[in-house]
């Protein structure tokens, strides 16, 4: 079914859909037509009768729907102030639920679930778990659950139906608040987290999530805001997430093989809905979104996990070599050309704030941690953790000053440390993310030179490349970012300078002149290449082979150095003293 439209797949909804078209154009056109006169007589319709759809009233004519149409948007109605707000709030109980309660083994039998509701009662939650099992009671039914997904085959049906017709399909949407449109993949998003199988399953998934989500990303004429056509992408992601969960699960490994959700969307679909996507994540950062708190940076991290499994699959990666080399020519390429330059150009600039900004927050955690005690620091891990050094007189002072807060004061610093320990994380998922995806994309030669041949991206690439050495090698930045268990905040500074250097070395080999735009950057600071080169060969040898750090070496004395007539030696001792 993934591979048709709604009629091949969905037949009832079709017709339906249809239906409810056909109610609403007719309903338009009588209300269009002109008032009869006061006296005249009623209009007849087919059989003689007074004709359906037209009241005359005091000279005013209005529209009256089909019965299918009423039930059609009484239901859409009904999702969205009733199904729609219920299952979010059982999905937001049930996750409270489980970080407060652990849950029992499924193996565990009638006693270990006695034990678990004994559990909760205990820990002040039973109020919660009663509400999660009504909930559950409600939205869990065998029929309900069938039921919603017809719906949802049937309004992406209508909705599809209603775009057909280009010229009336702006004003139509216009019309409609955008909850039509958002709910229906809001609903898909909470049965992939709930019930994948049951979503797999079902004969309306792929044509919605291939013909009417992915189509979606793209109708910027019809959803002009980003964030209502963001909800497509979100579906989207969803079906990454929990394709990527299952595989960890399961203990695989496999890269490049999509799962059962990803599977719902066509080959045919996940080509078309790339370049839209390349644009959305552009879009995101220019806009406000005035109807609800959203995070650009979040959101952008979530199209990103939808590329990144899009590029797996052949069809979809020859397209983005189309647009990556259509982006060289001049005028820019066309529509495709167009939106990978400028997604190019956004993801290098974003590396650059998001490495800033996880670096600053990094600094943060260390003035936080500073003020606290080892002991306080290391928290309650502090048993399965190595021994620390015998306490200093510094160590002292702090343990005396700590001793000396009230309690109210020492969990309020505590609880600013984990605040700033939670978004140092996030940006630093976010930066490598963006670092992930620029080494992935130019390790493909015709990829890489739409970034290192152009010379707008060059430029951006190059001076990205120098602020991320300068960043991770300079001795005194370093200092301040030193934190205790630096793995629990996903910060590996040595592999993050390994992908750094790796990119370096895709760009300059893949396009030789790429060496002359380095040496042009203002920010260039030839020495602490050099540096960067003795750290890679010393103190990263898990992450860069030493063949790679010859290569590194040779790109020195070539482009950069010769240029600034500078020696190919590393500069003497700079290992010792640059702490990584």
């Amino acid at each position: 079914g993934g591979s048709g439209g709604f009629e091949e797949s969905n037949e009832e909804a079709d017709e339906l859909a249809q239906a409810i078209k056909l109610s609403l154009l007719s309903s338009s056109d009588a209300a269009a037509e002109p008032a009869p006169p006061p006296n005249a007589p009623p209009p007849t319709g087919a059989a003689g009768g007074p004709a359906e759809g037209v009241a005359a009233g005091g000279g005013d004519a209005e529209a009256e729907l089909h019965f299918v149409t009423e039930c059609f948007f009484l239901c859409l109605r009904a999702l969205h102030v009733g199904v729609l707000p219920a299952m979010r709030r059982c999905e937001r109980l049930l996750l409270e639920l489980h970080r407060k309660v652990r849950a029992p083994p499924p193996e565990g039998g009638a006693a270990a679930f006695d034990a678990h509701l004994h559990a909760i009662k205990e820990a002040g939650q039973g109020k919660a778990q009663a509400a999660v099992l009504a909930y559950r009671l409600l939205l869990d039914g065998p029929r309900l659950q069938p039921l919603l997904l017809r719906f949802c085959g049937l309004a992406g049906a209508w909705l599809e139906h209603l775009c057909a017709d280009s010229a009336a399909a702006a004003d139509a949407c216009a019309a409609l608040p955008a909850s039509t449109l958002t709910d229906v993949f809001a609903l898909l998003v909470l049965f992939a987290r709930k019930d994948p199988q049951a979503l797999v399953a079902s004969e309306v998934a792929a044509p919605l999530v291939s013909r009417c989500a992915c189509r979606w990303v793209g109708r910027q004429a019809l959803a002009s805001s980003p964030f209502v056509r963001f909800t497509a992408a979100e579906l989207l992601e969803t079906l990454v997430q929990m394709d990527e969960h299952a595989a960890r699960l399961a203990g695989s490994r496999l890269r490049g093989v999509a799962g059962p959700l990803v599977g719902l969307i066509d080959a045919e679909a996940a080509s078309e809905v790339q370049l839209p996507l390349l644009s959305l994540y552009v879009e995101l950062g220019l806009h406000t979104n005035a109807a609800a708190v959203s995070d650009k940076n979040g959101d952008r991290f979530r199209i990103m996990s939808v590329l990144r499994a899009l590029w797996q699959q052949p069809q979809p990666w020859r397209a983005l070599q189309a647009a990556a080399a259509a982006s060289l020519e001049p005028g820019g390429g066309g529509d495709g050309g167009a939106a990978f330059g400028e997604f190019a150009e956004t993801l290098v600039k974003e590396a650059v704030f998001l490495l800033a900004d996880a670096l600053g927050r990094l600094a943060d955690v260390h003035t936080r941690q500073e003020e606290m005690p080892a002991s306080v620091r290391r928290g309650d891990k502090a048993a399965s953790l190595p021994a620390p050094p015998p306490a200093s007189a510094a160590d002292k002072e702090k343990e005396a000053a700590w001793a000396a807060l009230s309690g109210k004061e020492r969990q309020a610093r505590e609880a600013r440390l984990e605040q700033c320990r939670r978004t140092a994380k996030g940006f630093l998922q976010l930066a490598r993310s963006s670092l992930a995806a620029l080494l992935f994309l130019t390790d493909e030669a015709g990829v890489c030179s739409a970034f290192a041949s152009h010379p707008s991206r060059a430029s951006k690439l190059a001076a990205m490349l120098v602020e991320f050495l300068r960043k991770l090698c300079d001795v005194k930045a370093r200092e301040g970012l030193r934190v205790d268990q630096p793995d629990k905040l996903g910060w590996h500074p040595k592999k993050m300078l390994s992908d750094t250097a790796q990119l370096l070395l895709h760009a300059a080999s893949r396009v030789p002149a790429f060496v002359q735009t380095l040496a042009a950057c203002d920010n260039l600071d030839v020495p602490l290449l050099h540096t960067a080169a003795d750290i890679l060969e010393h103190k990263c040898k898990d992450h860069f082979p030493p063949l790679e750090v010859q290569a590194l070496r040779r790109l020195l004395p070539r482009g950069v150095g010769a240029r600034l007539g500078l020696r190919e030696e590393p500069v003497c001792g700079a290992v010792d003293v640059v702490p990584v």
